[in-house]
């Protein structure tokens, strides 16, 4: 069996922040209120597409069931305890893609 791997190369950043990227705030009142009301299932697909991983490996990284993706999908924001792998696996992306662009 012959495999060939290469290096992970993380998509190219654009001009605006991390945060803007995946439709949070950085820090501050406005992100406390957003996760209170609970964070927005268009973060989950942004986050995917901003850290080069496929949402369902994502899911997969954070913990969160596929059933819950798709009823997030339908129904509303991740309240609770699926936010938080949310925002913790934003911490990451951001925490990384940082470490490798100096």
């Amino acid at each position: 069996m012959d495999i060939h791997f290469s290096q992970y190369q993380p998509p190219k950043a654009v001009a605006s922040g991390f945060w803007q990227q995946i439709g949070l705030p950085a820090r501050g009142r406005k992100l406390h209120e957003l996760l209170h009301a609970g964070v927005a299932y268009r973060v989950y697909p942004q986050l995917a597409k901003v850290s080069g991983i496929e949402q369902k490996a994502l899911a997969r990284y954070v913990d969160i069931p596929s059933a819950t993706l798709s009823r997030r999908a339908k129904v509303g924001p991740f309240q609770d305890g699926g936010k938080r792998p949310v925002i913790s696996l934003c911490r990451v992306v951001q925490g990384g893609a940082g470490s490798v662009r100096g």
